[in-house]
């Protein structure tokens, strides 16, 4: 009987102790993820871009969804097809290619039939291109490691990750869920 009663005194004795080890392991491997949580999140509260159908897209246009934006020149290479085969193979998510220069009605046409899933656009100006850029993250264009990240809005209309364009689609995937979990 005295055994029993030590054992089971010791067993919170040793969860406690391996608690830490859990913790740090848990830490470790969120560590490993290639993208980066943005804290405080951004609000997007300037979007004066419109789709090859002409609609407008305006910060309405991520109310309610999640949303996967990546923002590439408008003669898409290898490099940028790429990018857009990460963003749509994702589920459950809104998809927005943002023209970050002038394109041809040509250039937007040939993506999206590349592409049907994913919602393809520009800016009225190219001040407004900029202007969006710069709420998605500035710094992000300024570091080659960085410069084509995948950008993810929270349905608050808030950039709350970025996720490298060159990483892989499980990753995002996993990362896109977790995100969602803990909202």
């Amino acid at each position: 009987m005295r055994t029993a009663n030590a054992r089971i005194t010791l067993l919170p004795a040793l969860l406690l102790l391996a608690l830490p080890l859990l913790l740090a392991c848990e830490a470790e491997d969120h560590k490993q993820t290639p993208g980066r949580e943005i804290f405080p999140p951004r609000e997007i509260g300037y979007a004066a871009l419109w789709q090859l159908n002409g609609l407008g897209i305006n910060p309405a246009f991520f109310k309610d969804r999640w949303s996967l934006v990546i923002v590439e020149e408008a003669m898409c290479q290898q490099e940028c097809l790429q990018r857009l085969e990460l963003i749509a193979a994702i589920s459950n998510v809104q998809r927005l290619f943002v023209a970050a220069d002038v394109a041809t009605h040509e250039q937007m046409r040939n993506i999206a039939n590349h592409h049907p899933g994913v919602e393809v656009a520009m800016g009225t100006t190219a001040a407004s291109i900029d202007s969006f850029r710069r709420q998605l993250s500035a710094e992000d264009f300024d570091n080659d490691a960085t410069s084509h990240p995948v950008y993810v809005i929270s349905p608050d209309v808030e950039v709350v990750f970025t996720y490298p364009g060159n990483g892989e689609t499980g990753g995002l995937q996993k990362e896109v869920n977790r995100l969602r979990a803990e909202r």
